[in-house]
């Protein structure tokens, strides 16, 4: 019987490891109770502050839960499928600087507070709903197809471009506008009221 067959009966017997032994030179019965406390932290399948895989806690391998820096990390890590406070793709709800991040994120398909394309609120960017200072915006915002406060095309209210309604300092100026077709309180042309 060889080495490695004396060391596998041995390990299987107590319970303690279900393979080979690693690292022993000689074995026999009066040397049990020493290799037994030696090889406790040898075993496979090790919970808790290991460095193997399926290592739930503190680990540095693939299946890590929590502090990890592996695949599949939730939380606090850097790589793939991280919610929260990531740096990589997929990043979902909080902070994240990459694609598809929802909130307070710097890249694509942003909803809030948002640097870049298809931001909802408070973008610098397309497609932006408020306070925007790109294409679409619809309020507070300073380019094409805004609708309040603006200050280009098409803006409804307090705009200083074409189409505006109120307060405006364009054409087709319905209150209190400098330019032409005002009806009141115009300084134009074809004002109606304190011309």
């Amino acid at each position: 019987m060889s080495i490695a067959d004396i060391n596998r009966q041995i390990f299987v017997r107590n319970g303690y490891y279900k393979g080979m032994v690693v690292a022993i030179k000689t074995i026999n019965k009066s040397r049990v109770d020493i290799t037994r406390s030696l090889l406790l932290e040898l075993k496979r399948d090790i919970d808790d502050l290991g460095w193997n895989d399926d290592i739930y806690d503190f680990g540095w391998n693939k299946d890590i839960d929590d502090l990890g820096w592996n695949d599949d990390i939730y939380d606090f890590g850097w790589n793939d499928d991280i919610d929260d406070f990531g740096w990589n793709n997929d990043i979902l709800d909080d902070f994240g600087w990459n694609d598809d991040t929802d909130d307070c994120g710097w890249n694509n398909d942003m909803d809030d507070c948002g640097w870049n394309d298809d931001t909802d609120d408070c973008g610098w960017n397309n497609d932006i709903d408020a306070f925007g200072w790109n294409d679409d915006t619809d309020e507070c915002g300073w380019n094409d197809d805004t609708d309040d406060c603006g200050w280009n095309d098409d803006t409804d209210d307090c705009g200083w471009n074409n189409d505006i309604d109120a307060f405006g300092w364009n054409d087709d100026t319905y209150d209190c506008g400098w330019n032409n077709d005002t009806e009141d309180c115009g300084w134009n042309d074809d004002t109606d009221d304190c011309g």
